[in-house]
């Protein structure tokens, strides 16, 4: 993946032997953050970086996740996000709780500024451990909280997709991208095309496409995924036999 990793290497878990202590007090600064209830919503959510990119990286979380979602992203287990260069073409990883360990994001440094690509990891995150997310569309089809286990490619594009389409729902302020990600597949490569079904998408869910424009939070921004998922571009997306939008249908008709 060019943009974001979704990975299930239990190994950076335990990098360092870090443990929540009060040794690491200073990830947990929630100082930058002007809403005492955000303080109050992210005092368990770690962030290993200079105070800098904590402050961007909890202001990416307060602006697009409501209080209560906010909450729940710890409501499992704690969270760390780690600033550490990727692999070349990655830009972001998350990785699934092992044995009893935290959740971990890592942002390559390079790219602490594009808010969008770790965002699009902390849904992954919030679709794994929010008990309130209660449909097929909005949840995880992971199996256990101590993987991220997709059952089958076809699995990989719905939960791509819809992480994807909610993300772009969510991002406050929104930036125009650097990469178009997941929607280079459904635009076939063509970068230029891949981009333009992205502002499409972003535009469909949020209103509006245009820097600095506004996204949603909490319930709106689950409806404007559940209302528009069949119509965006990135429900196209394959990596198996089936789209995402296929997959969500055959899910859903099972149910019934």
């Amino acid at each position: 993946m060019t943009a974001a990793g979704f990975s299930a290497d239990p190994s950076a878990l335990h990098e360092e032997g870090e443990t929540m202590t009060t040794e690491n007090d200073r990830k947990f600064d929630v100082s930058s953050l002007r809403s005492k209830g955000a303080r109050d919503a992210q005092r368990k959510i770690a962030v290993d970086g200079t105070s800098e990119q904590q402050r961007i990286i909890r202001s990416v979380i307060a602006n697009s996740f409501t209080l209560k979602e906010q909450r729940a992203l710890v409501s499992k287990g704690d969270l760390l996000f780690r600033v550490k260069e990727q692999p070349i073409g990655v830009m972001a990883q998350y990785y699934a709780k092992k044995d009893g360990m935290r959740y971990l994001i890592e942002i390559d440094p390079m790219f602490i500024d594009d808010r969008g690509t770790y965002l699009h990891e902390i849904v992954h995150h919030s679709r794994m451990v929010d008990d309130s997310r209660d449909t097929v569309l909005l949840r995880t089809r992971s199996e256990s909280d101590e993987e991220v286990i997709i059952k089958d490619r076809d699995d990989r594009s719905l939960e791509e997709a819809a992480t994807v389409l909610e993300a772009l729902a969510r991002e406050t302020p929104y930036e125009e991208p650097t990469d178009p990600s997941y929607h280079a597949h459904t635009a076939y490569n063509d970068i230029e095309e891949g981009f333009r079904q992205m502002a499409e998408d972003r535009k469909l869910v949020a209103g509006s496409a245009e820097p600095g424009s506004k996204g949603l939070k909490g319930v709106r921004a689950k409806k404007a995924v559940k209302d528009n998922f069949a119509r965006s571009n990135i429900s196209n997306l394959t990596f198996g036999k089936k789209s995402a939008k296929e997959k969500l249908g055959e899910i859903i008709d099972e149910k019934k």
